[in-house]
């Protein structure tokens, strides 16, 4: 099995994991979100294996964000390939995670009333997967010149009205990682794009 196969195994098998744990969560109780669920002040104190288990749970309906996961990476793995969707996602759902607490640790020190009920919110799912995979998608397609900017567009405005229906009112923190999963996925993608 050569890399992109290996790839392509892993992403099955994370998705697999995913199916899993939500079944595990919905249908018989037990791994409480909570258990795998990162937080800011969790990772702070050095529990940083949360920014992995987070990964392995859905946040939103089952029913809708497991099927639009696999469509993703498949998406990304046919098209850019596994590995281009292993360092997007990684990138989209730690980095992005990291990005934001680094902000929430700011604010901390500025301004702590407002980020006081987010230092100990449980923070979790595979959505900054999802947004990372597709701002990969968005990133590869520029990245390959003139032929992929309809496509490309297309995809971007597909991307913006996602992400502004799902984009709350004031921002909360996952909000926040959304968007910068969906740039990270882009940047990503573009970079392994370059020769």
């Amino acid at each position: 099995m050569g890399r992109r196969g290996a790839g392509a195994g892993f992403a099955v098998a994370w998705l697999a994991a995913v199916v899993v744990v939500s079944v595990a969560q919905h249908a018989f109780g037990v791994l409480p979100p909570e258990r795998l669920a990162a937080t800011p002040a969790a990772v702070a104190n050095g529990r940083v294996w949360l920014l992995a288990t987070s990964g392995f749970e859905v946040a939103g309906p089952p029913w809708l964000e497991l099927p639009l996961a696999a469509v993703l990476v498949a998406a990304v793995i046919a098209v850019l390939g596994a590995r281009t969707f292993w360092v997007a996602a990684v990138a989209g759902h730690v980095g992005a995670t990291l990005i934001a607490y680094a902000g929430v640790g700011v604010l901390w020190l500025l301004a702590r009333p407002r980020v006081e009920r987010v230092v100990h919110q449980p923070d979790y799912g595979i959505s900054a997967v999802m947004a990372a995979a597709l701002g990969a998608l968005v990133g590869g397609l520029l990245a390959r010149g003139r032929s992929g900017w309809a496509t490309a567009g297309l995809l971007a405005a597909g991307a913006g009205v996602l992400l502004g229906v799902t984009v709350s009112l004031p921002p909360t923190l996952a909000d926040v990682e959304h968007l910068l999963a969906f740039a990270l996925g882009a940047i990503v993608a573009w970079a392994l794009s370059q020769p």
